[in-house]
């Protein structure tokens, strides 16, 4: 298994443990990891970086619950967890059309937006996590966000740990401050075009 895999599924390990604690609600609604024959079955052909494998053996995504409110089944502020299957059948169907075939979701806000990785065959290198967002006015609709899943969690993890992130003891909804965030997510991820676009500091 490579570093860069190893180091992801320990920082998943990490942010677990760490949502376990908090006794965030979030923890129990995520689906149970999959093998990588499983996951790789349901990709099919497409090609997408070796760390979406290890998100997956982690956690299977959420179930996306109409009963309750989206802000109690975001992972993080606008990502809700795409189950492999289920983003499999949003890129099937929309992707082409929206952010282009070049590109598989992973986490979307269910108003539009989606986090995004390049999912081009063979040529496919980089590692980058995107964000596409079809209202953007003062900037592209794609834009980079993270540079790597790793550093997407890395920064996630710690957006929590500063209380950056949280979830409402009594709404179950998550709370958060992306100008705050933007302190912490930049030093993690300098190629990031997302969160220069943040106000703040």
């Amino acid at each position: 298994m490579a570093q860069q895999s190893q180091s992801l599924y320990v920082t998943l390990l990490e942010f677990e443990s760490f949502l376990s604690e908090s006794n965030a609600p979030i923890l129990k609604m995520l689906n149970p990891g999959i093998k990588f024959e499983s996951a790789r079955q349901v990709l099919g052909d497409l090609q997408v970086p070796p760390d979406v494998f290890q998100l997956y053996s982690w956690k299977n995504g959420i179930l996306r619950d109409n009963n309750l409110t989206l802000g109690e089944q975001w992972l993080f502020p606008m990502g809700m967890f795409l189950p492999v299957e289920l983003a499999v059948e949003r890129y099937t169907k929309i992707a082409a059309r929206r952010w282009g075939a070049d590109k598989f979701p992973l986490f979307a806000s269910w108003g539009g937006e989606f986090f995004l990785v390049e999912c081009h065959g063979q040529q496919q290198k980089s590692e980058t996590v995107y964000y596409y967002n079809p209202g953007a006015v003062d900037s592209d609709i794609i834009v980079s966000a993270y540079d790597s899943l790793l550093t997407m969690f890395q920064t996630i993890l710690e957006c929590y740990r500063r209380k950056v992130y949280y979830y409402d003891n009594v709404t179950g909804q998550i709370e958060f401050d992306l100008s705050l965030a933007k302190e912490i997510a930049i030093p993690l991820n300098s190629n990031s075009e997302y969160w220069r676009l943040i106000p703040g500091p």
